[in-house]
């Protein structure tokens, strides 16, 4: 691929070469590309739908297994979810409706409408393993027809936009969705940051090969150009995301979601959990101080429509 996928310049470079080091799943050597225009990092390789499918094994989007991980993981999830769910709340209202594209199991919702005063909506086409408690599940996948007579009011997507093979259909189905007034808030791995200088191609954030696109805090400003859609503000911190993507590039045989992956269970595997949370917790300071330099591994980017003159 000599042309850069999201400002079409023909000044690329190779940005590094890896395997697929996180899960183990692909055995190849895939080589990324970077666009010295505009920084974009890319995979240099188109895959067909089916050929995207087998990078992604069936458990990948089910919780924690065994159980002890599960009462562990669980709770944790719920905690560290509350930043989440509280940067979120910022713009919510009583009776406002909102729709999670790519909602998982459920739990980010789940939690956030724990009292019901959302019309919230999740849309998930490839978790089976859904707990539909507090919003009203869409079984669609993004790219398919959405037949919603309903606009929202915010619109969400957490991880999502780095795994499509056209971006482009995400927002475009975002700005048929929101309201005038409606914000769009999604969460990517940034580029520009320090953790991902550090790590490179062992940097987590780019998930070879599941991740096809990776953006930042400058370059996406491209994409959402296209749809008439500006950033309103950004968030350089994840207290679910950001620590734990820095663990994961140093030990990435700990993550918990390896070990659920390769259906690794018992004691052994439950000190390496552990041991995870103890380093994620060492390593939240840097991972903060990242995001008050405006650095910060994970990105919260909040976006809303043009305004007119």
């Amino acid at each position: 691929m000599n042309i850069c996928p999201l400002c079409e310049s023909k000044d690329i470079t190779i940005y590094c070469k890896n395997t697929d080091f996180l899960f183990e799943i692909a055995k190849e050597k895939f080589t990324l590309k970077k666009c010295l225009n505009c920084s974009l990092i890319f995979i240099d390789r188109s895959f067909t739908n089916e050929e995207l499918s087998t990078f992604y094994p069936p458990n990948y989007w089910s919780s924690s297994s065994g159980k002890n991980g599960n009462n562990l993981e669980n709770l944790y999830r719920k905690l560290v979810l509350l930043h989440h769910i509280l940067y979120i709340k910022k713009f919510l209202k009583k009776g406002d409706f909102i729709l999670d594209i790519g909602c998982g199991d459920g739990i980010f919702l789940n939690q956030l409408n724990k009292k019901n005063i959302y019309k919230a909506f999740g849309l998930e086409g490839f978790n089976k393993n859904v707990r539909e408690e507090n919003f009203k599940l869409i079984s669609k996948k993004i790219e398919e027809s959405l037949n919603l007579d309903l606009k929202f009011d915010v619109i969400t997507a957490f991880h999502v936009l780095e795994h499509l093979k056209n971006p482009d259909t995400l927002l475009k189905k975002v700005k048929e969705l929101l309201k005038p007034s409606g914000k769009f808030v999604f969460q990517i791995p940034n580029t520009n940051s320090i953790q991902a200088k550090i790590f490179k191609c062992n940097w987590t954030g780019i998930d070879i090969p599941r991740h096809l696109m990776n953006f930042n805090d400058k370059n996406i400003k491209i994409l959402l150009d296209k749809f008439d859609l500006e950033i309103e503000r950004v968030c350089y911190f994840s207290l679910r995301d950001s620590s734990p993507s820095i663990v994961c590039s140093i030990f990435p045989k700990l993550n918990p979601v390896y070990l659920n992956i390769k259906g690794k269970k018992g004691f052994i595997h439950f000190i390496k959990k552990i041991l995870f949370l103890l380093l994620t917790i060492l390593f939240e300071p840097f991972a903060f101080l990242e995001g008050i330099l405006k650095k910060g591994g994970i990105i919260f980017v909040v976006v809303k429509n043009k305004e007119r003159i």
